[in-house]
């Protein structure tokens, strides 16, 4: 009997189903803003690499620019 009144009871809203699971749909304040600290290290890795290769490569792509720039073409 338990179960036929179970069938027939409408599923919970989904704001009861987050409350449940412990889901929500912004982090706080307070976790925005360590994800940020995170992100400045990778950040600046991600940028200091770049630089580093765009020096690295910068005679290669010169080089390959003067070669281009003297080939005559048919």
């Amino acid at each position: 009997m338990a179960r036929r009144e179970g069938a027939r009871r409408p599923p919970p809203p989904p704001e009861e189903i987050r409350r449940q699971l412990g889901w929500r749909l912004a982090p706080t304040d307070s976790e925005r803003l360590l994800v940020q600290f995170y992100l400045i290290p990778t950040n600046y890795s991600h940028l200091a690499t770049q630089v580093a290769l765009d020096w690295l490569f910068a005679p290669v792509r010169r080089a390959a620019r003067r070669v281009n720039s003297h080939q005559i073409l048919p």
